[in-house]
């Protein structure tokens, strides 16, 4: 468990390009699924799957994460996340039906899917680039947005020396925005779309495609 600082940004088409044309960074495949429903303002629970990809081989990892605010500041949260061991969910235990008869229960939650871009040669920050992945059945708004979260500090005026050094220009700082937590983002999606009309699986291959290994 862990105390995550972080702060989010909108970007335009033109800051995404420049900010991943210029700055080295990978890029991971995500869905995640908010088992709590996500309709709790300032706490979150979800199975995330996360894709990576080397030499046109994909791996997934299976993780479990929940999420606190505290003192009802949406910048500080209180982190506690670990991988899930599929070789042990057959025996029973709380991730059990989620995963049985191809993984249809999740699809009762909401649920994000995106392409993430990590950036991590700061020093004292990690800047992920979130690219939200909208399709025929489901919608997600806004489109991208980028986080900035300190790494072995806890002084803030290293968010404004980070976006002075990437040089993007003015940004959109929504930190303080319930709506652009991505379980609000999520549960604004499935109330209007409703469960995906897919299988999980294919869910997962609509995310690898986007990849583009």
């Amino acid at each position: 468990m862990g105390i995550e600082i972080e702060r989010k940004y909108l970007l335009n088409a033109e800051q995404k390009k420049n900010i991943l044309e210029k700055i080295p960074n990978r890029q991971i495949g995500i869905i995640q699924w908010y088992i709590d429903d996500a309709k709790r303002l300032l706490s979150s629970e979800r199975i995330r799957l996360s894709i990576s990809a080397e030499e046109n081989v994909f791996s997934h990892s299976w993780i479990y994460g929940s999420k606190k605010v505290l003192n009802s500041n949406l910048e500080t949260r209180e982190e506690n996340e670990y991988e899930i061991d599929l070789d042990k969910i057959g025996s029973g235990g709380r991730f059990k039906t989620f995963f049985e008869d191809e993984k249809k229960a999740l699809k009762s939650y909401p649920y994000i899917m995106k392409i993430r871009r990590v950036i991590d040669c700061f020093p004292n920050a990690e800047i992920v680039v979130d690219s939200f992945i909208n399709t025929d059945f489901i919608f997600f708004s806004p489109e991208t947005i980028m986080e900035i979260e300190l790494k072995n500090t806890e002084d803030k005026s290293v968010f404004g020396q980070i976006l002075k050094d990437i040089d993007l220009g003015p940004v959109n700082d929504v930190t303080d925005t319930k709506d652009y937590t991505n379980h609000s983002m999520a549960l604004k999606s499935f109330e209007k779309h409703g469960k995906p009309p897919i299988s999980i699986d294919k869910l997962i291959k609509i995310v690898e495609k986007e990849m583009k290994i």
